[in-house]
């Protein structure tokens, strides 16, 4: 098995150590490969691959591997990574379908939902109005009886006032 991460492609790399007396020894720089178990959002699994740590971090960073996948170029992934990126994308593809079809009816429903706020609205001015128009009559009924009230509080008073001055001649 190649020492090669499956999502990167990073391969072992060739050098040299250089010691104080500057002596080259050659060397192998390997990557830092991890068997991890990464989780598949859109198609409900887990797969098994070797990668490396930093691909693992770039995973993360890119919140997992359906997001990863979907950046990711063809040949820098590994043949099973990219049937991985095949089946995510056929899911997506069905999802994207039914997504439209919820979309469509999302907005139905909200059209229907706007329609009968519009009814409601226009229900609930009319019996503002008609409220009004009642508030209206009851005042202009207790304005006549006030009006006719304070005529008869006059009038007492003015008979009052006359049989007042009546006496006040009869002393």
């Amino acid at each position: 098995m190649t020492r090669k991460c499956e999502l990167t492609g990073k391969l072992p790399m060739a050098g040299q150590l250089r010691s104080h007396a500057e002596n080259k020894t050659k060397r192998v720089f390997r990557p830092n490969l991890c068997k991890v178990t990464l989780m598949s959002d859109i198609l409900k699994r887990s797969f098994r691959v070797r990668i490396s740590a930093h691909a693992l971090k770039t995973v993360e960073h890119r919140g997992g591997l359906d997001a990863f996948l979907k950046k990711a170029k063809p040949g820098t992934l590994s043949p099973k990574c990219l049937q991985i990126k095949r089946d995510i994308a056929k899911a997506e593809a069905e999802a994207g379908g039914l997504k439209d079809a919820a979309i469509r009816e999302a907005k139905t429903i909200k059209a229907r939902a706007e329609q009968e706020l519009q009814v409601l609205r226009m229900e609930m001015n009319a019996e503002r109005a008609k409220m009004q128009a009642e508030l209206d009559r009851v005042q202009q009924e207790f304005v006549a009886q006030a009006t006719s009230l304070l005529v008869v509080r006059a009038n007492a008073a003015s008979r009052i006032n006359d049989a007042v001055e009546e006496e006040d001649e009869d002393w």
